[in-house]
């Protein structure tokens, strides 16, 4: 099975938030495993059920916050 990692700050129910769900559906039927990685807010609005949510956020500012960020990723 195939998978693809998105990064997204948070699931707060905008337009972003809801074209990633179309597009979690979308792989998810083509048979491609989908983590999503949330890294500013815990504000999550839109419920997808068919992706591993994560979340990532750190209390850091600048560079820092970027390199650990990072390294969670790996």
């Amino acid at each position: 099975m195939r998978k693809i990692a998105i990064i997204i700050s948070s699931l707060g129910g905008g337009g972003t938030q809801q074209y990633i769900n179309s597009l979690v559906n979308y792989l998810v039927d083509k048979n491609i495993e989908v983590f999503i990685y949330l890294t500013d807010y815990l504000d999550n609005k839109v419920e997808i059920k068919k992706a591993k949510i994560r979340n990532l956020i750190n209390e850091r500012n600048g560079f820092l916050r970027n390199l650990i960020l990072i390294f969670s990723l790996r």
